[in-house]
Parts: structure tokens; sequence; C-alpha cells
């Protein structure tokens, strides 16, 4: 369990980048990525991912500005594509091949597909006034 919540960490720490990174975005966008990441990984069939997963999406939303049916939506946009594309699999070689499910990979990229990029487009218009983010 802690080597799954160490594993999130650091994909986190990847995903959101470093502190330059951070800084070229603003947020907004970091909370709807941070945001998608969570929803996504509270799918999880592991129990410590999904907790990380809930635990993440909330702290998001609890810092929110503005309307948290933004987030809402995006929660649905989510799961409609992570059931439509499923989690990503790796084929472990070996003595007895194995196949592992990739869901912090699959959910690292989820942001970066058009449907939630679509819908974190609507969210981004949406919350840009409570967040002070200029057009």
């Amino acid at each position: 369990m802690m080597r799954s919540s160490v594993l999130i960490l650091v994909m986190l720490t990847l995903t959101l980048g470093g502190a330059e990174a951070q800084h070229a975005r603003t947020r907004l966008d970091r909370d709807l990525e941070a945001y998608v990441m969570g929803a996504c990984l509270a799918q999880s069939g592991d129990a410590a991912i999904k907790k990380q997963g809930e635990s993440v999406a909330g702290a998001v939303v609890q810092r929110s500005r503005g309307d948290i049916q933004s987030f809402a939506a995006l929660d649905k946009v989510v799961r409609d594509e992570l059931a439509r594309t499923g989690v990503g699999v790796a084929h472990l070689d070996g003595a007895t091949p194995t196949d592992i499910e990739l869901p912090v990979l699959t959910c690292d990229e989820m942001r970066d597909r058009p449907v939630v990029q679509r819908a974190m487009g609507l969210a981004r218009a949406k919350l840009r006034g409570e967040y002070g983010v200029a057009r």
C-alpha cells in the first residue's frame, strides 16, 4: 500500500511539473489537471490508488474557487472516457508472463484526451473569473 502512495506522489509531481512549469500555468489550470488525475484514479480497483484519487479530487474541490459543478461535469467526462477506453496494461515477460494495469499512466494521459480537453476548456471558461484569470 505504501508503494502505491509513493508511486502516485511521484507521478503527480512529474505530472504537475517542477516549480518553473507550475509558474507557466495558472492555479486554475493546475486545479483542473489535478482534479482530472484524482477523478480518474478514484475509479481504480486498487483500494490505495482509489483512496488517493478521491483525496486528490476532494482537496482540489475544497481549495477551489467558484461553482463546484464545473468539477462535477469534469468528473462525468473522465468516468465516461475511462469506461470507453479502459485502463492501460503492461505485459510483463518472464517465467510467468503477467499483465499489470497502469492506472497512474492512464490517468496522467487522461488530461490530454480531446473530450477531456474540451471539458476542461468549458470548466476553465466558467471558473476563469473566480480564479482571476484573464481571457
